[in-house]
């Protein structure tokens, strides 16, 4: 789906710190892993792209949006970019689309 997506050039994903549907996600251990798996298939997909010689546009960038999760240790407006450092480290991107 991931590699369909970006080679239509159609590449939006929607993620969290929080997604996830492991116990552990939901108890609160475990956060990010949505992202990580969502930087692999990304970085898949693109270099699917890159080296199929039959698409003549090769496709924009994908287009990432990710979310913090409130939290009662996140009190301050630092630890609200602290989060969103995290999940750019996590998705392997140097900035949050959305």
């Amino acid at each position: 789906m991931v590699n369909e997506a970006y080679g239509l050039d159609g590449a939006f994903f929607d993620t969290a710190e929080r997604y996830g549907s492991h116990l552990k996600t939901a108890l609160g251990l475990g956060w990010g892993e949505t992202e990580t798996l969502l930087q692999k298939f990304v970085k898949r997909a693109e270099a699917a792209c890159t080296a199929d010689d039959h698409i003549a546009d090769k496709p924009s960038k994908a287009i990432i949006a990710t979310k913090f999760t409130p939290s009662p240790w996140r009190t301050t407006p630092q630890s609200v970019v602290e989060a969103c450092e995290q999940s750019m480290q996590r998705l392997g991107v140097e900035q949050v689309d959305l």
